[in-house]
Parts: structure tokens; C-alpha cells; sequence
């Protein structure tokens, strides 16, 4: 609570194992995204993840030199992944999805265990 008031920041104490939950969640969800994209399969996902690429953000701004050091990529798929990133970030996603979007978002915060420690800003 001390740093709470003395940063003004809300710090959110969680145990290890709601660190590892949340980090596992995270880690499907980009997966997920890196599914969608052209040429992309589970052990490929995989492989991006674990070398450090966690957004499509990321893969569309790459070049295809950055990706062919990864196990399983050769320039081809490379320059496929980069174009279906890119695609996927101009384009406005399907109704059916910008539908599913809202309700998740408000679901989010029912998440929150009861046993988090928050602290809000002092004004």
C-alpha cells in the first residue's frame, strides 16, 4: 500500500500461478492470431513464439531475411506470412467477429481473482 501511495500507481500483486495463467492466455491467444496467417501451422506459431514474435504487428513489419532464421521458415513462406500479416491489419475484420469482440472485452475483468491486492491513485 506504501508504494501505492507513494508512486500514485495501482499495483496489482498476483501469485505465480495467476502469472503463469495469464502468461499461458496470452501466449494461446497469439497463437491463435499467428493460425490465421497464411502458411501457418501449430509448430510454426510455436516456433515464432518462442523466438521472440508476439504480434502479427511484428511479423508484417518484418522482412523475410528476419523470419527464415527460424526453424521450419524458408523464404517463401516467410514472404507469405509477412503479405497474410499485412493483409489481416489493413483489413477490417468480418462482422461475425467485430460482434464476439465487445463481449469478450466486457468479460475481461470478471477475471480478477478476489485475492488480487489493488491500490488506487491518491489525488
Amino acid at each position: 500500500r506504501l508504494a501505492c501511495k507513494l508512486t500514485g500507481w495501482q499495483i496489482d500483486v498476483k501469485t505465480e500461478s495467476q502469472r503463469k495463467q495469464e502468461t499461458k492466455a496470452n501466449v494461446t491467444a497469439v497463437k491463435e492470431m499467428f493460425l490465421q496467417l497464411e502458411g501457418v501451422g501449430p509448430r510454426i506459431a510455436d516456433v515464432l513464439i518462442k523466438g521472440g514474435m508476439d504480434t502479427v504487428e511484428k511479423i508484417a513489419s518484418s522482412q523475410p531475411e528476419d523470419l527464415v532464421v527460424f526453424s521450419g521458415i524458408g523464404e517463401k513462406l516467410a514472404e507469405k506470412m509477412i503479405e497474410s500479416a499485412r493483409k489481416i491489419l489493413t483489413e477490417p475484420p468480418p462482422p461475425d467477429q467485430e460482434a464476439e469482440a465487445p463481449a469478450e472485452q466486457v468479460s475481461a475483468p470478471e477475471e480478477k481473482s478476489s485475492d488480487w491486492k489493488t491500490c488506487e491513485p491518491s489525488h
